[in-house]
C-alpha cells in the first residue's frame, strides 16, 4: 500500500483535526486518525468520541486499504515542513507491516505508528484495525439544517462563551443552548454564575432546539477547523439528544449534544422599566481587574471580591478589591462613572466580572440593576441578595448580546461601602 500526496495539502488541514484529539484518550484509537482511499482524495476523519471531524485532501494510490496514524507522528513531521517558492512539497506514505509506516518527504524517511493490535481472550486470538474499531458517528434521516455567515457564528458563539463551564463540571453548564423559534437563532450559556444569551434574525428558520457542547465549539474556532470566513451550514438531529452539525465545502464536524434540562434562561435576565443605568469606561474597570487578578493569583480570583459603592462624586468614584466576607481593603483605585439617579453598592465575584468584561467590545459598558428599593426586603432593612443581579447588553452588527452578573452580598458589605 502507497500513497502520494501533496503534503502542504496535509498541512493546511492537520491542525483543523486537533480539537477531536483526547489529550488523555480511554482508548488506544483515540491517539490515531483515520484514513480512507477514494477515488483521487484521500479522507481523513479524527474522533474522540464527543466530536467527529472529516475532511480529505487530493492523493493517489496504490492499493485500496483503510488504516489510522497516530495523529502526534504525523504532526511532528508536519512542522518541520516549511513552505518555499513552490507549492508542492511530495509526500510518499507506504506500509512496511502491520503496525508500521513510512513517510517520505523531502528525501527524508520517518517511522509513524499505525493501529493495529492483536492479544488472546476467553481463548480467542483478537484483532483490532482501524477498518474495524475506528468508531463510527450514527447518522439521520432529519437533519435540521440553516445556513449564515461563518463570522456571523462565530460571534455569536464568541460572545457567550464566557460563561460556559470548565470542563469538568460536565452537564448543561457546559452547553451552549441553540434556539431556532422561526425567525432568530438565540444563543445561550450560564455557568451557574455567569449567563449570557446573544441573537440574530434569520429568515424562514426551522424551529429546533441543540444543548452543544460549548468548550468543544470554542476549540473549533479557535483552531479554525472550518472556513468560518465563508458560508458555513449549521444543524442538529431531529431528535435534541442527537449531534449537532457543522459543515463547509470541504470538512463536516459532529458533536454530540449534551444530555440534560437547560435553566429557563429568560427568568433570570432582571427586567425593570425604572432600572438603575451605570455607564463605566471598559479599559479603566479592565485594568483594575487584570491586576487584582494578578496581585491575588488568578486559581484564586474566587475568593475575592469587587466592589463599587455609590459616590456623590462620581468623576472620583471608587472601585475597591476585598477578600470574601472581609472588610480590609487590599486594592483600591479611583475610576469615572455616569449615572442620573441613585445607585445601589455593586459588588461582583473577581473572576466572574473579569470574565463578563473581557467579553465587553465597546469603549464603555452600562450595568442596568433593579431600583435601590428593592434591594430591601422589610423594615429591618434586611438585604435580597437578588436585588444585584445586573445586565450589560450590547449591540455588535445585526448580534444583540445580553450578559447578566450576579451581584454578592456579605457581611460587612455595608460597613465597607461606606467607608
Amino acid at each position: 500500500m502507497q500513497i502520494n500526496l501533496n503534503a502542504l495539502d496535509l498541512k493546511a488541514i492537520w491542525a483543523k483535526l486537533k480539537p477531536a484529539i483526547d489529550s488523555k484518550p480511554t482508548h488506544k484509537i483515540m491517539q490515531y486518525v483515520l484514513f480512507e482511499p477514494d477515488g483521487d482524495r484521500l479522507k481523513i476523519t479524527a474522533s474522540d468520541l464527543t466530536i467527529w471531524i472529516k475532511t480529505s485532501v487530493v492523493a493517489s494510490f496504490e492499493g485500496s486499504e483503510i488504516f489510522a496514524l497516530k495523529f502526534n507522528d504525523i504532526e511532528g513531521i508536519l512542522k518541520s515542513i516549511i513552505k518555499g517558492k513552490n507549492s508542492e512539497v511530495p509526500m510518499t506514505l507506504t506500509k512496511k507491516n502491520k503496525d508500521l509506516w513510512t513517510v517520505k518527504v523531502n528525501e527524508i524517511v520517518h517511522k509513524v505508528s499505525a493501529y493495529y493490535d492483536e492479544y488472546e481472550q476467553d481463548g480467542k486470538l483478537v484483532v483490532e484495525t482501524a477498518e474495524k474499531d475506528y468508531p463510527v458517528p450514527p447518522t439521520c434521516d432529519k437533519v435540521y439544517n440553516l445556513h449564515l455567515d461563518g463570522k456571523v457564528f462565530c460571534d455569536l458563539v464568541s460572545t457567550v462563551g464566557y460563561a460556559v463551564g470548565k470542563p469538568i463540571n460536565r452537564g448543561t453548564t457546559e452547553a451552549i443552548n441553540f434556539i431556532s423559534d422561526g425567525e432568530h437563532l438565540t444563543v445561550q450559556a450560564v455557568n451557574g454564575h455567569l449567563l449570557s444569551e446573544s441573537r440574530t434574525e434569520m429568515r424562514e428558520i426551522t424551529p429546533f432546539r441543540a444543548l452543544t457542547n460549548g468548550n468543544v465549539l470554542m476549540s473549533i474556532i479557535k483552531a479554525k477547523s472550518l472556513d468560518f470566513t465563508n458560508q458555513i451550514k449549521f444543524g442538529c438531529f431531529e431528535d435534541p439528544d442527537g449531534m449537532t452539525v457543522l459543515e463547509d465545502q470541504k470538512t463536516k464536524i459532529l458533536i454530540w449534544n449534551i444530555k440534560g434540562k437547560y435553566l429557563d434562561f429568560t427568568r433570570a435576565i432582571p427586567n425593570h422599566s425604572d432600572a438603575v443605568k451605570v455607564t463605566f469606561k471598559t479599559k479603566q474597570i479592565l485594568a483594575f481587574l487584570e491586576t487584582a487578578n494578578k496581585a491575588v493569583k488568578t486559581q484564586n480570583a474566587y475568593k475575592y471580591t469587587v466592589c463599587i459603592p455609590p459616590s456623590l462624586d462620581p468623576i472620583e468614584a471608587q472601585i475597591y478589591l476585598v477578600q470574601n466576607g472581609e472588610t480590609e481593603k487590599i486594592m483600591t483605585s479611583k475610576i469615572n462613572y455616569q449615572s442620573k439617579t441613585e445607585t445601589l453598592p455593586l459588588s461582583f465575584r473577581l473572576d466572574n466580572f473579569l470574565a463578563t468584561i473581557k467579553s465587553v467590545a465597546e469603549k464603555e459598558f452600562t450595568i442596568e440593576h433593579p431600583p435601590v428599593k428593592l434591594a430591601t426586603l422589610n423594615e429591618k432593612e434586611e438585604i435580597n441578595p437578588f436585588a444585584f443581579a445586573c445586565k450589560i447588553q450590547e449591540n455588535r452588527g445585526n448580534i444583540s448580546n445580553v450578559k447578566i452578573l450576579m451581584g454578592v452580598y456579605r457581611e460587612g458589605f455595608t460597613k465597607l461601602t461606606e467607608g
